[in-house]
């Protein structure tokens, strides 16, 4: 009776473990995806409604990275795979678009330590491509002046994701004041 009383336990345990799992709520990609896309707006004729665009587009893109970050640190980094993008285009374009971006408009949190680490990870469970990761430091590299203060830590990242300094060659540091 009482290794029944074990194995009942026992079981009860494994279907809260797995049924505990079960409830964890996805991040809502397709939603990610549009607040990455809105605010989007080329018409510099009106410079105030463009640099006001531009802010509430880039504290979008910081909060998608954020809980895409508080996601990966619970649940591990969502993985997508590009053949498959067709099946699932909405978490394809939000996390690629969301890491790319990131990096553009917030490289001093994407290249924080807690980031980097996370990265490896994550890169080395096989749940972000290295792919994305050279994607992401290649167009921020192209579109937008870095900071000369964050070169050792983008440097120190290339490193430790397996990726090559010379992705910085296009790379324009500049001089920031720090706040």
């Amino acid at each position: 009776m009482m290794k029944l009383i074990h194995y009942f336990l026992l079981l009860c345990f494994f279907l809260c473990l797995f049924g505990c799992r079960e409830n964890v709520k996805d991040l809502d990609y397709c939603f990610i995806h549009e607040t990455d896309q809105s605010f989007v707006n080329n018409d510099k004729s009106d410079m105030s409604q463009f640099q006001e665009d531009k802010l509430k587009r880039a504290s979008l893109i910081k909060k998608n990275f954020k809980d895409l970050v508080n996601y990966s640190e619970s649940f591990g980094f969502p993985y997508v795979e590009p053949n498959t993008s067709v099946l699932d285009s909405c978490k394809y374009w939000a996390v690629t678009m969301t890491m790319i971006h990131a990096a553009q408009i917030q490289p001093e949190e994407f290249f924080s330590e807690k980031n980097i680490k996370l990265f490896k990870k994550e890169l080395e469970k096989g749940n972000i491509r290295i792919e994305l990761m050279e994607q992401s430091v290649i167009i921020m590299v192209r579109t937008y002046d870095i900071c000369r203060n964050l070169e050792s830590a983008i440097k120190y990242a290339l490193s430790v994701w397996g990726l090559k300094n010379n992705l910085l060659n296009d790379a324009k540091f500049i001089d920031c004041k720090i706040h």
